[in-house]
């Protein structure tokens, strides 16, 4: 009887130890266009006018489509959007005020509240803070800070930052994804229960308004992200593990006589990139035997695919 509660549990805790960050590749997009359990406390500046009694509020400027700083972006690494952080302005006192985003639990709130972060499952391994993103700065002096911290029941016993900054930058109109990762270093071997995962624009002094930065496939672990990201892309491929080829199947393609796309390595990197002429055809077929061993995407315009060279 011990031996089958043993397995019983066994069977618990195996499953969970790949778990990912919730919505850590930005699939789910709420009905109010704001990104599921991402989101930054915010609000509007108000006043009283003396002369007229009358309330006033501060003009702020967003710099993009939305009235918040953080939200869905088509320009994503993989699957269909990810999250783009955007500097906004306050017109009236004349400063910038930094994006971000900050992870929490509970889905029907826009932002962290008073409850930021999400529990760690039993089991689930969290062994460092890795993701892809396309960063645009507006000035020399932005810096954009990751970091994820884990909790204990004594408190933090765990953490990993990543700093991004580009002083030298260049736009060129062709801004590619890059990957970046850093490892958590515990001061603790209590039992991890709750983590916090934040990205910061900077602070008045160093934030600009214009810059930007877009994150993907924030993880944790090495497991596999769990959402499905290709469901609606108007290509699949077959099959998804191989040593020489695999096949393109094109969905409803706009009859379009080209397939251009690009294939990335899982580092960011940008491996090849061509266009095939489709002469008709629904299926097309791409060597990747000259690629090295390890997970790639394959890119185009309309949608995403992960295959792996073995």
């Amino acid at each position: 009887m011990k031996k089958n509660i043993y397995l019983l549990l066994l069977l618990v805790v195996v499953p969970a130890s790949n778990a990912q960050v919730v919505n850590g590749d930005f699939e789910n997009i709420k009905s109010n266009g704001k990104v599921s359990n991402w989101g930054i406390n915010f609000s509007i500046p108000v006043g009283i006018d003396l002369e007229t009694g009358e309330n006033t509020s501060d003009t702020i400027l967003f710099d993009n489509y939305t009235d918040f700083s953080c939200a869905p972006t088509n320009d994503s690494f993989s699957g269909s959007t990810a999250l783009e952080i955007r500097n906004a302005y306050n017109l009236t006192q004349n400063h910038v005020i930094p994006g971000g985003a900050v992870l929490f639990h509970d889905a029907t709130q826009d932002s962290p509240g008073w409850n930021p972060g999400v529990p760690i499952e039993p089991g689930m391994n969290v062994s460092f803070l890795a993701f892809h993103y396309k960063y645009i700065p507006f000035g020399v002096t932005d810096v954009i800070e990751a970091e994820l911290t884990v909790l204990g029941e004594s408190g933090e016993i765990g953490r990993a930052a990543i700093q991004i900054a580009e002083p030298d930058y260049v736009y060129d109109g062709n801004v590619q994804f890059k990957y970046t990762e850093a490892p958590v270093i515990y001061t603790s071997n209590e039992t991890p229960l709750w983590m916090y995962i934040s990205f910061s624009m900077g602070t008045q002094e160093n934030a600009s308004f214009g810059t930007k930065i877009i994150i993907d496939d924030v993880r944790v672990n090495n497991g596999a992200l769990t959402t499905t990201h290709f469901t609606n892309s108007k290509f699949s491929i077959f099959p998804t593990v191989t040593n020489q080829l695999f096949n393109v199947v094109l969905n409803n393609y706009n009859n379009d006589s080209v397939f251009k796309y690009s294939i990335y390595a899982i580092d960011g990197k940008l491996v090849r990139e061509e266009s095939v002429d489709l002469n008709g055809n629904s299926t097309i077929s791409i060597d990747v035997s000259p690629l090295t061993k390890g997970i790639y995407f394959i890119k185009s315009k309309n949608g995403t695919a992960k295959f792996i060279r073995e």
